[in-house]
């Protein structure tokens, strides 16, 4: 239990949001001073019921620190519905994923809750990635899509799909508007676009526009990305034609712009203001990121467990190298659009 990374933090927002803590009060985390991990960000104090304040963050500590450790060493989760005070760093973040979780622990405060979230979650996740495989399914090229978001379904995807974690939902719903919108425009001109495929376009834009303070800006990536490799203007004209499609663009476009006012009105990015390193140039941050890719790729690929079990290095190395096979094929065999396109988000 709450074993995967900030599963306490999300998991106190969503009882949160219950209570109707929609934009919890901010409170300043103390300046440890340099070389401490938070510095001058914010915390927000929410009402919830007593299970959710101590247990959350006291339960997994004797293990998410030693790999070699059972979780068998943690307590019980012991339901309690009494209200409490407590904080999470997280509170400011929108509330569409919490609410899609949260609303069980209304009903329980224990660890039936508590999995009913994840189940939740998980169920959420399978259905927009189970979205995404059947719009490859239209495409005259099946297959090399399939690959596609097969590659894009690292193992540390279902992972998170199985916590309580929104990066879960922005991840898969980033996944179903990649695949949505690249069959969507590859689909035949002389024909409609199928129901189920906009559905398909509209739920995932939607969600991943309003999963977290960054997602809007994933969703404008996407966008720009798959409209650069596929699009044609003639053709997007005359789909804009459709009325279906131009109810689908205005719901994304409205949810791409509450997703920007909740972050910028709320400070949802003002919690991390305070983390290290700080104070580097341009240059610095740049070569401060590089030398990261490695972990990065490894964080990408599998570390379970707060990232403190680690999945093998080459599995890691592996599946960067596909990425590359991928990009590679694109250059090769793709027209010079798509190359462009490939080599610009890599």
């Amino acid at each position: 239990m709450l074993s995967n990374s900030d599963e306490p933090a999300h998991s106190v927002k969503a009882a949160a949001l219950m209570e109707g803590e929609l934009s919890p009060p901010k409170t300043p985390l103390p300046d440890d001073g340099p070389g401490a991990l938070l510095r001058g960000g914010f915390t927000t104090v929410v009402h919830v019921p007593e299970a959710y304040t101590r247990q959350t963050s006291e339960l997994p500590l004797c293990y998410i620190y030693d790999a070699t450790k059972s979780a068998a060493c943690a307590p019980r989760f012991v339901a309690d519905d009494r209200p409490e005070l407590w904080t999470t760093v997280v509170g400011r973040y929108p509330p569409t994923y919490y609410a899609a979780v949260g609303w069980v622990t209304t009903f329980d405060t224990g660890a039936i809750g508590f999995y009913a979230m994840r189940l939740l979650s998980a169920a959420l996740c399978a259905a927009l990635l189970a979205g995404s495989l059947a719009a490859a399914a239209t495409t005259r090229r099946t297959r090399f899509m399939a690959v596609g978001v097969l590659l894009a379904c690292t193992p540390m995807v279902y992972v998170l799909a199985g916590s309580i974690n929104p990066n879960a939902l922005e991840a898969a719903a980033g996944i179903c508007a990649w695949a949505t919108l690249a069959a969507a425009l590859v689909h035949p001109a002389d024909r409609l676009l199928p129901k189920p495929l906009l559905l398909g376009v509209g739920a995932s834009c939607v969600l991943l526009a309003l999963t977290r303070p960054l997602s809007t800006l994933w969703l404008a990536v996407i966008a720009v990305g798959v409209l650069a490799a596929l699009g044609r203007w003639r053709d997007i004209v005359e789909r804009l034609r459709e009325p279906a499609v131009r109810v689908v663009v205005a719901l994304v476009g409205v949810a791409a712009v509450a997703g920007v006012v909740w972050t910028v009105l709320a400070n949802s990015l003002g919690n991390q203001s305070g983390y290290e390193p700080r104070g580097l140039d341009l240059l610095h941050v740049v070569k401060h990121s590089l030398a990261l890719t490695p972990s990065y790729l490894r964080q990408m690929v599998a570390a379970f467990g707060w990232q403190r079990v680690q999945g093998p290095w080459p599995l890691s190395w592996a599946w960067g190298f596909l990425i590359l096979v991928v990009v590679g094929a694109a250059l090769r065999w793709g027209a010079r659009r798509l190359a462009f396109t490939a080599v610009g988000l890599l």
